[in-house]
């Protein structure tokens, strides 16, 4: 086993922090070195959790490592977090997980004073039991606060939502125009048919099946099938990939979207970039020109909501992390934004992007003093 080794200055602790699920790794941390493990990718593969467990089992008796803090994820089914329990019982610390994602970026990046946080996926527990995944949060290392995010949205049929793009698709043409979605005259209504959609609007009407979320990872995958590139994700994240190459890079325009405040949070409303997508498609305007638009319009959204929470918080210090910036083209014109408004900025440096860092964030806020 290969570790990335950190340094936590003026720690004491014994930490042992398990990870999320999806690319799972554990971070031990022993005085003022943590140790990142390897990658062992999803733990509800019987293979996977037999060498998870039996690494970390490993980790503790070569080094003769015993925790004093065990921290896990904040997700109760994770098989992680079960482990964690199993090892811990009721002192079982869990970390919010964007909180551990920007927490990682931060001990990535050597910072330790309060910073302005993005952290976009796929999906991760938040702290009021919905599914986030285009969080921007204020604070850390120990504690941060949700200060943003897009407006939550139906996830028709749960986790087969990340499976089958189209249901995103449904779900955001459902948001924004109702029952008038039969009206759009647009592939996507077209080629799925009553047949497909109504069963999933009824899911959303009736509240079965379909969790809110507030996930980037989600957006993308959706806009991706209404331009009819991708409706089920055989390999990972391929919806979003191919939303990724349609796109032409040299466009610089972006799509209306809305920025409101409510319940102590910036919400972003990205209803009016989906209207401007079916405009354009409407029109015949070309996927590698919507897809150069929408990739702009997310940039957009984060320099403009970052602005905002400088503005409040006087933080100018930003770090970004999660899946979603794994695409080059969102990560690229997001830093020349920010950099040219004058942002401090970090992404991951030496540790992944994604989930894979997670314990290494758990572990960094439960160095600085998290608890709860």
């Amino acid at each position: 086993m290969q570790y990335k080794k950190f340094r936590f200055s003026g720690n004491d602790k014994n930490i042992l922090a398990l990870g999320a699920e999806l690319k799972s790794t554990f971070c031990a941390v022993t005085g003022e070195d943590a140790y990142l493990s390897e990658t062992f990718n999803d733990l509800k593969q019987y293979d996977n959790y037999g060498a998870y467990r039996d690494s970390i089992a490993a980790f503790m008796r070569e080094r003769d490592f015993k925790p004093d803090v065990i921290v896990a994820d904040l997700h109760p089914n994770y098989l992680s977090t079960q482990y964690g329990r199993e090892l811990a019982g009721g002192s079982l610390v869990q970390v919010g997980h964007h909180f551990a994602h920007a927490a990682a970026c931060m001990a990535d990046n050597a910072l330790d004073e309060p910073v302005l946080g993005v952290a976009f996926d796929g999906s991760g527990y938040g702290t009021d039991g919905r599914f986030w995944g285009g969080e921007f949060v204020v604070g850390g290392p120990a504690e941060f606060r949700r200060a943003a995010h897009p407006r939550y949205i139906p996830l028709p049929g749960a986790d087969k939502a990340a499976i089958e793009p189209y249901r995103m698709a449904v779900s955001y043409l459902y948001q924004t125009y109702g029952g008038k979605i039969y009206d759009l005259d647009i592939p996507v209504v077209s080629e799925l048919g009553r047949g497909k959609i109504q069963p999933l609007i009824a899911m959303v009407e009736k509240k079965i099946n379909c969790p809110l979320s507030s996930s980037v990872g989600r957006l993308f995958d959706g806009v991706s099938s209404i331009l009819r590139l991708c409706d089920v994700n055989e390999t990972e994240a391929q919806a979003a990939i191919a939303l990724q190459n349609a796109a032409d890079e040299s466009v610089d325009e972006p799509y209306a979207f809305e920025i409101n405040h409510g319940g102590g949070c910036h919400i972003i409303d990205p209803r009016p970039m989906i209207d401007g997508i079916v405009a354009d498609m409407r029109e015949g305007v070309p996927n590698e020109i919507i897809s150069g638009k929408f990739h702009t319009t997310v940039a957009e959204m984060i320099a403009l909501t970052l602005s905002i929470l400088r503005e409040e918080s006087g933080l100018g210090r930003v770090v970004l992390a999660g899946g979603v910036f794994l695409n080059s083209l969102l990560k690229s014109k997001v830093d020349a934004l920010l950099r040219a408004e004058g942002f401090d900025v970090h992404f991951h440096k030496n540790a992944p992007t994604g989930d894979a860092s997670i314990s290494l964030g758990q572990a960094y806020m439960t160095a600085a003093g998290f608890k709860a």
